[in-house]
C-alpha cells in the first residue's frame, strides 16, 4: 500500500521515504525503552525501603554489642536519606540508600554476634585459666603441707635416734665392767628448727 504520489519514485527515494516513516517510530521505541534503564520503578524502592526497615528493627530487637551500635547508627542515617530521596523522587539515590541502609544493619547485627562469640570465647578461656591455676595453687598447698610433714617426721626420727643413742650408752653403762667406757660419744642434736 503505497501512496499515489510516491508510486513513480524511484528506489532511492523509497528507502528515504521508509527511513523517513521508521525514524519517528524508532525514535519512539528507543525512549520508552530507555526510561527504563536509567529508572528504578517506585514498588521497587518502596520495598528496598520496607527491607532496610525490617533489618534495622531486627537489630535493634538482637541486643547490639557496643562495638555494632555505630553500625546501626549509620544504617538509620542512610534509611533516612533513602526517605527523603524517595519523597524528592529521586529513586535511584532512594534505591541505594535503602539497600545501604539494609546492608548497614546486617553488618551491626554480624559485628554484635561476632563480638559475643568472642566475648564467650575470653570467658571460656578465663575460666580454664582459672581452674588451673587453682589447681596449681592445690598443688602447691599440698606440696607445702607435704614439705611440712616430712620436715616434721625427720624431726621425730633425729628425736627418735637421739633417743635410741642416749639409751644404748646408758644401757651400756649399766652392762660395762666396773672402770669400763665407751668408746663412741652420742652425737649432738644438729636439727636446725
Amino acid at each position: 500500500m503505497t501512496h499515489p504520489i510516491f508510486d513513480g519514485l524511484p528506489n532511492s527515494l523509497r528507502r528515504a521515504r521508509t527511513l523517513l516513516w521508521s525514524l519517528p517510530l524508532t525514535t519512539v521505541f528507543l525512549v520508552g525503552c530507555s526510561v527504563g534503564i536509567g529508572t528504578i520503578e517506585p514498588d521497587d524502592v518502596a520495598l528496598a525501603i520496607r527491607q532496610a526497615e525490617a533489618s534495622i528493627a531486627q537489630a535493634k530487637n538482637s541486643n547490639l554489642t557496643i562495638s555494632a551500635r555505630p553500625s546501626l547508627t549509620q544504617a538509620e542515617v542512610k534509611l533516612a536519606e533513602a526517605k527523603r530521596a524517595l519523597d524528592d523522587k529521586e529513586g535511584l539515590i532512594a534505591f541505594q540508600a535503602a539497600q545501604e541502609a539494609q546492608l548497614q544493619a546486617q553488618n551491626a547485627m554480624m559485628l554484635s554476634s561476632q563480638a559475643t562469640s568472642f566475648q564467650k570465647l575470653l570467658t571460656e578461656e578465663s575460666k580454664q585459666y582459672e581452674a588451673a591455676l587453682s589447681r596449681a595453687k592445690l598443688e602447691s598447698e599440698q606440696n607445702r603441707d607435704s614439705a611440712r610433714q616430712i620436715q616434721d617426721d625427720l624431726l621425730a626420727l633425729r628425736r627418735e635416734v637421739e633417743n635410741v643413742r642416749r639409751d644404748s650408752s646408758l644401757i651400756l653403762q649399766d652392762r660395762a665392767p666396773v672402770g669400763w667406757k665407751p668408746t663412741f660419744k652420742p652425737r649432738e642434736n644438729r636439727c636446725v628448727h
